[in-house]
């Protein structure tokens, strides 16, 4: 592996770790309620909330989307999930089998 190789493999390293961190956060605020199901969350928001680029909001975003809290709608944005009691069940179910 040359150093270039290095050197973007290291970046890639460090904004995959930020993105994980900005994922938790996140996911703390939905499951707390300090996030309300509905609610915009803007990648240039959040990449300024947490000072990043859009590109590691977007990928926290895609992470809590893949993980049924948030809701991607195109040309519109991510929004906070409003699950219905089964899905909420499900979701939480699914969570307590990865954690």
């Amino acid at each position: 592996m040359n150093i270039t190789d290095q050197v973007y493999s290291a970046a890639d390293s460090a904004n995959q770790d930020r993105a994980q961190a900005i994922r938790d956060s996140l996911r703390d605020a939905i499951v707390d309620r300090r996030l309300a199901p509905g609610t915009k969350l803007s990648e240039g928001e959040v990449g300024t909330l947490f000072d990043v680029s859009r590109t590691v909001a977007r990928a926290a975003l895609q992470m809590l989307s893949f993980e049924g809290l948030v809701r991607t709608e195109r040309n519109r944005g991510a929004f906070v999930a409003n699950p219905s009691p089964e899905e909420a069940r499900q979701v939480f179910a699914s969570r307590r089998l990865i954690e």
